[in-house]
């Protein structure tokens, strides 16, 4: 053991690596993998990348994951011996303070009782969430399809998409409560991944949403994994807002995602963007995964 009773775990072969895995598949992967055994071969696989470059800290009371220093420390996973012991939810969240070169940045998947407790001291904010709808049956909302259509967009439009997209994108991480710097780095690193030269990437199916004969706005869909599509971005045009048009390009990203034979349909929404998590709400998402940091003037010394 070293100071504060912890001991770093790096055996891949180590029981506490097979239950990181576990637990990635319950409350992460489950629905993005059409069976079991691929889906904990795909969080075991996940386990094993990080693990040589995080530090796994197994101490008296449970255990905290923590990714690489950065602007923000990832705090990959916690568990408690004893979840409803405030005494020891208190030490690990010391011991990620003490260890981490930088702010906490975590998750918490609803249910579980150790992600829950590590972030209700006060001190964390919100993010973004992740969401999930199930559209394996009648998409909720389904009527709503009529008032638009998707036309795809030609290789020329997700150019002159993309140019504009990088900074919006920037933007919405800095309202979460990312640094400019590090917004706009991992902006363009995400689209060039995406939209290689201004072309979608494998998966990825880009949609201007027509309403009377003109664009109205975008959808952007990608079969991200086996069992569940992702939505990507959603826009309306502003001068057409408030006619249902945003409801209807959610419930078109959901029935074609449905015509792939794909049962799930995920998407990320950033904290400040309270209509946009209400919405979908109510066209039948649920939570999957609340995101949330502790900004600087919180952090332990």
């Amino acid at each position: 053991m070293s100071d504060h009773g912890q001991e770093q775990v790096t055996d891949p072969d180590d029981p506490l690596v097979a239950e990181l895995a576990e637990r990635q598949y319950v409350w992460r992967l489950r629905h993005r993998y059409a069976d079991a055994r691929s889906g904990r071969e795909a969080a075991r696989t996940l386990v094993l990348e990080l693990l040589p470059a995080s530090r796994l800290l197994r101490t008296p009371v449970g255990f905290v994951w923590l990714g690489p220093d950065g602007e923000h420390t990832p705090v990959y996973d916690v568990r408690a011996l004893d979840p409803g012991d405030p005494v020891a939810i208190a030490g690990l969240r010391d011991v990620a303070s003490r260890v981490a070169g930088s702010r906490l940045g975590t998750s918490v998947w609803p249910g579980e009782p150790s992600r829950e407790a590590f972030v209700a001291d006060g001190t964390f904010r919100l993010t973004a969430a992740t969401m999930r709808l199930d559209v394996a049956g009648p998409v909720p909302g389904e009527e709503l399809a009529a008032r638009a259509k998707l036309v795809p967009m030609t290789d020329a439009e997700v150019t002159t998409y993309r140019d504009g997209a990088v900074a919006t994108y920037a933007r919405s991480r800095v309202e979460a409560g990312e640094s400019a710097e590090l917004a706009m780095k991992t902006s363009v690193a995400s689209f060039d991944e995406m939209l290689p030269e201004g072309r979608p990437g494998t998966g990825h199916h880009l949609f201007h949403l027509s309403h009377e004969g003109e664009v109205a706005g975008i959808v952007w869909v990608c079969l991200r994994w086996p069992a569940q599509a992702w939505v990507y971005d959603v826009e309306v045009d502003p001068d057409r807002r408030g006619r249902g048009l945003g409801a209807a390009a959610m419930v078109h990203a959901a029935r074609w995602t449905r015509s792939r034979g794909v049962p799930w349909l995920g998407l990320n929404v950033f904290g400040p963007n309270a209509h946009a998590r209400s919405l979908y709400e109510r066209l039948g998402y649920v939570l999957e995964e609340e995101h949330l940091d502790r900004p600087p003037s919180t952090d332990a010394p």
